[in-house]
């Protein structure tokens, strides 16, 4: 039979392992990513007045690598037991969170 830690310890390693894979996705498509989010935060056409929107694609890029960075120490924190309870699953909560409303605002 398996005991509960078990499948706790489980599902802690398939959840870290989605993030760290995701992480890991993203940093390979990099270029795509930084798109996808300029789509989104500045409009469709961003690239038609590149020139004028320089800056705010540089500050995404900035905010799509520390997507990239937060999500990939969230892999890895969650596979630890310290401070698991208090800081790592709110932040996990929080970050799956942003990402469904994401996902729900490009939806629609």
């Amino acid at each position: 039979m398996i005991s509960r830690k078990d499948i706790v310890k489980l599902i802690r390693v398939f959840l870290g392992a989605v993030f760290v894979l995701s992480a890991v996705a993203k940093i390979l498509s990099i270029v795509f990513f930084d798109d996808l989010v300029a789509k989104q935060l500045l409009g469709e056409n961003y690239l038609s007045n590149f020139q004028d929107n320089f800056n705010e694609f540089y500050y995404i890029q900035w905010l799509t690598r520390a997507i990239i960075a937060g999500e990939f120490m969230l892999g890895v924190a969650v596979l630890q037991d310290k401070h698991l309870k208090k800081i790592v699953l709110p932040t996990i909560i929080v970050l799956l969170l942003a990402f469904i409303i994401q996902v729900v605002y490009a939806a629609s």
